[in-house]
């Protein structure tokens, strides 16, 4: 069993694997794999996502490896599902936090008057977390801006 979305610390261990267990009489490990695979974005294609798997036998690890490698490129086996768990938070909350920041800086911009799809072409740097992401259709326009601006 594959569990692909995002979990709350000791979900995947507490609760899927407990009631997995409790109602089927199988045991996670022996009778069956359990797997966490976090999938953090549908925008980009799973072949191109760097991909974490993590289970806490390595019977179900090495399956689930085996399996995602012929999807994705790259493939992360981790031996500890909570440590899986705790890795996706906090690489959420790190994508949160600085959208949250460049959101904030090209507010600072516009206040200024200074042009904050310049200040990131100065910056000359490939990384994309300071791209704003304020409202659904001017994202898109802003982001597409904000690489185009990167690129020269």
């Amino acid at each position: 069993m594959v569990y692909g979305g995002i979990a709350g610390f000791g979900l995947t261990e507490n609760t899927i694997k407990e009631t997995l267990e409790n109602t089927s009489g199988f045991k996670a490990g022996q009778d069956f794999g359990l797997v966490y695979n976090p999938i953090l974005t549908a925008k980009i294609p799973i072949a191109n996502q760097d991909l974490k798997v993590a289970a806490n036998d390595p019977i179900s690890l090495n399956a689930a490896s085996i399996i995602l490698k012929t999807i994705a490129k790259n493939v992360t086996s981790i031996n500890d599902l909570r440590t899986a768990e705790i890795a996706t938070l906090f690489t959420l909350a790190r994508q949160d936090i600085l959208g949250a920041l460049a959101n904030e800086l090209a507010i600072f911009c516009e206040k200024a008057k200074i042009d904050y799809f310049e200040i990131i072409k100065l910056q000359s740097t490939k990384d994309q977390s300071f791209c704003p992401t304020i409202g659904e259709t001017e994202s898109k326009t802003k982001l597409t801006c904000c690489l185009k601006a990167q690129k020269t």
